[in-house]
């Protein structure tokens, strides 16, 4: 409902105040709120001042309040207020608002807009179907025993969570143990390795040697029979020239004789 083109005929700054008040809630702004007069001139565009010579259609104060005292909106928050039986912070809380929120509707101006969909919101509130009180008790009821449960599980699932947390703790624990174990293993492998090559070269050797002492040793044997040979073949040649010296010496022997 547009305000505009009026003069508020107030007896004292109090009814002024009020006025002003409606005014504000219906989404008008004070052009000028410093004046001390009793008078309020609203003007076109969502205005108004205080003025002393009115400037429109004059009404009373009575007049004014009992058109305009309070808005749709705000009449709609007293009825729901009345039949839920809430104050200002459960109605915001039934709505799905946070606590100010009716607070804030009824003492700050409001766009048309918004009034119009906080009616909306709240005629669905006040056409919605009443619930048993029984029936909300029992569903509390069973609220709270799930939430139980809910708590009791997640005890259950801490509790599981530490025991595997302790368990991936061994099992670190134990791989680091493990890798340690390898890494000797590993290290005990090089030096058997190490040791094993070492041996193998030793045993080249060994058979190297034996094949040099081997052949040395067949060296040797075959120096002696030469020897053997040579010197018996020595032996054989003085005997001979031993028999041919004996022989030619009878033999002169016997040619002297």
């Amino acid at each position: 409902m547009n305000i505009e083109n009026i003069a508020i005929m107030c007896k004292d700054l109090n009814q002024r105040n009020e006025a002003e008040k409606v005014l504000i809630n219906h989404g008008l702004v004070n052009d000028n709120n410093h004046t001390g007069n009793k008078n309020i001139t609203v003007g076109v565009g969502q205005v108004f001042w205080f003025s002393d010579r009115p400037n429109g259609s004059k009404i009373s104060f009575d007049e004014f309040m009992e058109k305009y005292s309070e808005n749709e909106m705000i009449k709609k928050i007293h009825q729901a207020k009345k039949e839920l039986g809430l104050n200002n912070s459960e109605l915001s809380l039934k709505m799905g608002k946070s606590r100010p929120y009716i607070a804030k509707m009824l003492n700050q101006p409001q766009s048309e807009k918004v009034q119009n969909k906080v009616i909306a919101e709240l005629d669905k509130l006040l056409n919605q179907p009443e619930v048993d009180d029984t029936f909300v008790s029992n569903l509390a009821d069973e609220i709270e025993s799930k939430d139980k449960e809910i708590s009791d599980l997640k005890k259950v699932i801490e509790s599981k969570d530490l025991a595997i947390s302790g368990l991936i703790k061994q099992n670190d624990e134990a791989k680091k143990i493990h890798d340690k174990d390898v890494k000797i293993i590993s290290e005990k492998q090089d030096q058997i390795d190490r040791l094993k090559s070492i041996k193998d070269h030793d045993s080249y050797q060994i058979s190297e040697l034996s094949k040099a002492l081997e052949y040395g040793e067949n060296s040797h044997e075959a120096n002696v029979d030469s020897l053997k040979s040579k010197i018996k073949r020595e032996r054989i040649i003085i005997l001979i020239v031993i028999a041919i010296l004996t022989a030619l010496f009878f033999l002169k022997g016997s040619i002297g004789g």
